[in-house]
């Protein structure tokens, strides 16, 4: 088969596009976003997808409402495997949905004319190319497939551009159909003849022999090539150990910080909390603070109250004082003016006394002697009287004194009136704040009650809900714990073999493909002069109804059934071949057949599909393990919250 023409118009990015193509190998290139890949997948659509399909959705053009149309023009025979000449094809496909989808299919043996025949159209136009095709794909009427439909010559001609990986896990054995497995025989008998191929062969058969021994086992040693790729593999397995030792330590580390993240979580709470504490406790230290500072004004001004009241007291005992003077002030101003006049009389006399007693005492008589004693005797009395008058002066002076001292303490007294009504104020506005300051105290002492109450009330709620989640999540992590055992035991059960046992029967699967294909020669048998009826079997397959002097063709075994009852049996390649064969099958049929009736499959590859399948079962079970161990965790650090 090979591509000549692609028309594309209204298809994903692409509006229009034609495209001729030439002998041998064609190349397109271009920017990104271009459409390359998307004219890929307009061939595989217009080859592999009935125009009536969902899945044609995915095609329609981005920027307007359109059908989407793919025409294909090829060369390839009609049917494959045919021996006819091959014919030019021209496919048109539109897939609309509906009345708006249709397909076509044209030939012509020059290419300049085409013909429809009127059958080729709808789903007979795919069966047709699926027909042409022998890529081992379904039938396009097959019931359960979805989507283009897949198959191993398909996936390496046309595989998607994101998954290039895509064909290594597939196999003709998986195909739905034989096929691709026919066509692709064919393709490899035809180039068995080509020397070069021999030449490829023959190297390849050189390198299998120094791998596998003659019975199709693997060589040891260090000669063998698979040596080092079987030391890579052990490398690669301690590697992929240790990075699931790393998983796992990842997997602990996550947990840890998910507690962590909580306990951070907490801490900020718990910090929130201290700083409103802080904040109230502050606010009302500074109150107390407050009632400090007013308790020690209050002190003060009793301190200055008393104060006052004392001097008041001295000032009322000066003032008692005072007027017990001021009282004997008026009699003491009159005996001091009698006693200034008696002074001056008795000066006065004095002074006459002294000068009679000069005279007498000039006259020197008795009666002068008496006279004198007389005013001497008067004398004594005047100074006592002069003494008395002293004393009156002196307290006079001492009562104009304590007048001064009087108005001294009558302008203290005016002061201390006022300190002491300033102070009885301070006292009064102290004695306020200080109420103020007890009432502010006992609101403080009530809402702390409160607030202490509260917290109290807010961490049982949080404890209860702490330990109703932790219940919560070692329920979770039990039922996690019995999915998990679960798994295990379903695994346990189905008796799986093990990677290794795998790979070993893998090997000796490639070692029964290998023999067979030593033993696949080539056989051709004619029966000649015989008129009775003729059945032939050809490499293991039914008993088919030949005609004489027809050639019969088979690869490695052919059964041949006389009409007498006599069977013939050829079988092509050396005998050691044979016998190492025979051997595979026999180790196969000891080693594989049980496993895979036991297990209900028919291959290598739906085992190695349910053994992928157990591993990620394997691998859930063991991340609900891990999952319950952290929902564990998370359950203690939360027990350890309450």
């Amino acid at each position: 088969m090979r591509l000549l023409a692609l028309g594309v118009r209204s298809f994903g990015c692409v509006e229009e596009a034609q495209l001729e193509l030439g002998p041998g190998l064609n190349v397109l290139y271009g920017p990104n976003d271009l459409g390359k890949s998307t004219l890929a997948r307009a061939i595989r659509a217009v080859l592999l997808l009935p125009s009536t399909h969902k899945e044609a959705e995915l095609y329609r053009p981005w920027h307007r409402d359109a059908v989407p149309e793919v025409s294909l023009t090829f060369l390839a025979k009609e049917e494959a495997g045919s021996d006819r000449e091959p014919r030019i094809w021209r496919v048109h496909k539109a897939f609309g949905g509906g009345r708006r989808s249709h397909a076509d299919l044209w030939w012509s043996n020059d290419g300049q004319s085409f013909a429809l025949e009127p059958t080729q159209k709808g789903a007979g136009v795919d069966d047709k190319l699926r027909a042409m095709l022998g890529w081992g794909v379904s039938e396009a009427r097959a019931r359960g497939t979805r989507g283009i439909p897949s198959s191993f010559l398909a996936t390496v001609l046309l595989g998607p551009q994101a998954m290039p990986s895509s064909m290594l896990g597939l196999s003709l054995e998986d195909d739905p159909s034989e096929t691709g497995r026919e066509r692709l025989t064919e393709a490899l008998q035809a180039l068995a003849q080509d020397p070069r191929f021999k030449d490829v062969l023959d190297q390849a058969q050189r390198k299998v022999d120094e791998a596998f021994t003659p019975t199709g086992k693997r060589k040891k040693g260090k000669a063998s090539p698979l040596s080092p790729i079987r030391q890579k593999i052990e490398g690669l397995g301690e590697e992929l150990r240790q990075l699931e030792a790393r998983v796992h330590e990842s997997d602990a580390v996550r947990d840890q910080l998910v507690q962590l993240d909580a306990q951070r979580a907490e801490a900020i709470e718990a910090r929130d909390e201290a700083e409103t504490r802080w904040q109230r406790l502050h606010q009302a230290w500074q109150r107390s603070e407050q009632r400090q500072r007013a308790q020690a004004e209050v002190q003060q001004a009793r301190d200055a109250l008393e104060e006052a009241r004392k001097v008041l007291g001295d000032r009322r005992t000066w003032q008692e004082a005072v007027q017990r003077h001021l009282r004997g002030r008026p009699a003491a101003e009159a005996a001091l003016g009698r006693a200034r006049e008696v002074e001056q009389a008795a000066a006065q006399s004095l002074a006459d006394v002294e000068a009679v007693l000069r005279g007498i005492e000039e006259g020197g008589d008795a009666e002068a002697k008496l006279a004198r004693q007389q005013l001497e005797t008067r004398r004594l009395e005047l100074r006592a009287d002069e003494e008395r008058i002293n004393a009156l002066l002196t307290q006079l002076e001492r009562a104009q004194d304590l007048r001064v001292t009087v108005d001294e303490l009558a302008e203290q007294r005016d002061a201390l009136g006022h300190d002491l009504a300033a102070a009885e104020r301070a006292a009064s506005e102290a004695e306020t704040a200080r109420r103020e300051a007890e009432a502010d105290k006992r609101s403080y002492d009530a809402a702390l009650r409160l607030r202490r109450w509260q917290e109290a009330q807010q961490r049982v709620r949080r404890a209860e809900q702490a330990e109703a989640e932790a219940e919560g999540l070692l329920a979770e992590a039990g039922t996690k714990e019995a999915e998990a055992e679960a798994i295990e035991a379903a695994l346990q059960a189905e008796e799986l073999p093990a990677a290794d046992r795998l790979e070993r029967w893998r090997v000796l699967a490639e070692e029964r493909r290998v023999a067979e294909a030593r033993l696949g020669v080539g056989l051709q048998v004619v029966v000649r002069g015989t008129t009775g009826a003729l059945r032939a079997s050809r490499d293991d397959g039914p008993p088919e109804a030949i005609a004489a002097d027809e050639a019969i063709e088979a690869q490695r075994r052919m059964v041949l059934a006389l009409g007498d009852g006599t069977e013939i049996e050829i079988r092509g390649g050396d005998p050691g071949a044979r016998a190492a064969r025979d051997e595979l099958e026999r180790r196969w049929g000891d080693e594989v057949v049980p496993t895979l009736q036991r297990l209900e499959v028919d291959d290598l590859a739906a085992l190695r599909r349910r053994i992928d399948a157990a591993a990620e079962r394997m691998g859930e079970a063991r991340a609900r393990r891990r999952e319950a161990e952290g929902t564990r965790g998370l359950a203690a650090a939360r027990r350890e919250q309450a």
